[in-house]
């Protein structure tokens, strides 16, 4: 039998051609059923395991024997007939991808600018963020006008003016000599009332001569002391004060008493921020907006003892407008301050201040007289020699006003 691909004789019982690999169920049936009745041609020469190939004439001889008529000339596959690869499918060209900067280029120090200047940029946003001062809320529905200002009494009636200290008052020291941390030593809740009573006495040359009735005392008190209890602490030396004052108000500076010309004691002879006057107000007309520098007395320091100490703040002023308050047209001061840079006497030996005081004042456009104040504030006295040995902080409000 010969193979029906290349033509070369095969034994009955082999299945795969040794000379083109292929295996005789792979080729068709009408070349197959050739291949089984072809035999050696008599005249052919003899050939060692070599057999001719089948001719397309015995191919054709076949065909009708399958029942396929009509094939005329079927030739056989070429032994190793080269099999044409197919071509590759085209794909879209990728864009051109962006040059790589150069190997020298060093984009470091470019990002370390841009990161630093961003960084400027949040702290100045922070930093020079205007704060609204605690007491803006009072200011917050002034008129921009124009203001006259000038202290001019009722003659007929009294003015009562009730002013409540809420102060929280602590203490720190160091227990031993060579302790490097400070202790808590007093903690004391403060609420005092003073309430007085302004009348009209006379003009004199001098000024406008007042009478000034107060009566001063502890409402609540409260919190620890070295000693336990601090309800004991005399932390307000005015309590159950009672007396009056004859003031003098003079066209220009503050009140002062009339018989020896000495400064009253502001919380005990005197209410806070009494007149225009005592918050160094200019006389006349005055424009909105306008701005001064005063020293403003406020009893919002204490000693060690937690005693109530009035010492003069120095104290940024600017006109803010007009309101009415209680029914009263009044005209609204911003008051923004410090403790002074010296220590005053009254606060032992300490010897360093600190701190922020804010205000909003309103004085009756008439009389120039407080119709209300309210104030807070958060100041320090500490005594440092080397190192910082004992220290005393006061917060809290002030609030005065008409009843």
């Amino acid at each position: 039998m010969n193979c029906p691909h290349c033509g070369v004789a095969l034994d009955a019982a082999a299945k795969i051609c040794s000379s083109c690999g292929r295996t005789k169920a792979s080729a068709p049936v009408f070349l197959r059923a050739a291949a089984a009745t072809d035999a050696p041609s008599e005249s052919s020469p003899p050939t060692t395991g070599e057999v001719a190939p089948a001719k397309p004439a015995e191919i054709h001889r076949a065909a009708p024997q399958l029942g396929m008529p009509g094939v005329a000339d079927v030739r056989p596959l070429p032994s190793q007939a080269p099999r044409p690869e197919p071509e590759p499918a085209r794909r879209r060209p990728k864009p051109p991808l962006a040059p790589l900067p150069a190997s020298g280029a060093n984009f470091g120090p470019y990002l370390a600018a841009v990161g630093f200047a961003v960084c400027l940029v949040s702290v100045a946003v922070v930093v020079f963020r205007p704060e609204k001062p605690p007491t803006s809320q009072y200011l917050a529905d002034v008129k921009e006008e124009k203001a006259t200002f000038a202290v001019a009494p009722s003659r007929q009636a009294a003015t009562t003016i009730d002013t409540t200290l809420t102060l929280t008052i602590v203490r720190e020291g160091a227990r031993e000599a060579v302790a490097t941390r400070l202790e808590e030593l007093m903690r004391l809740e403060h609420n005092s009332v003073q309430s007085a009573e302004i009348a009209w006495v006379r003009d004199d040359a001098t000024g406008v001569v007042l009478d000034c009735s107060t009566e001063c005392r502890v409402a609540t008190q409260t919190g620890t002391a070295t000693g336990g209890d601090a309800k004991n602490v005399k932390a307000y030396p005015w309590d159950g004060f009672h007396g009056t004052a004859r003031l003098v108000v003079p066209a220009e500076g503050a009140s002062s008493l009339l018989e020896d010309g000495a400064v009253p004691v502001v919380g005990r002879d005197v209410a806070p921020c009494l007149t225009l006057r005592d918050v160094g107000a200019p006389s006349g007309d005055v424009l909105f907006g306008a701005t001064w520098r005063a020293r403003i007395v406020l009893p919002l320091l204490a000693t060690r003892t937690g005693a109530v100490v009035p010492v003069g703040f120095l104290c940024d002023v600017r006109y803010a407008g007009r309101r009415t308050v209680d029914g009263t047209p009044s005209y609204a001061l911003s008051v923004r301050g410090a403790p002074p840079s010296l220590v005053p006497a009254g606060l032992d030996d300490m010897n360093q201040l600190a701190g922020t005081l804010h205000a909003a004042l309103f004085f009756e456009e008439k009389t120039g007289l407080l119709v209300s104040a309210h104030a807070t504030v958060d100041a320090t006295a500490w005594r440092e020699r080397g190192r910082v040995e004992e220290r005393v902080r006061v917060t809290g409000t002030m609030h005065s006003r008409r009843r």
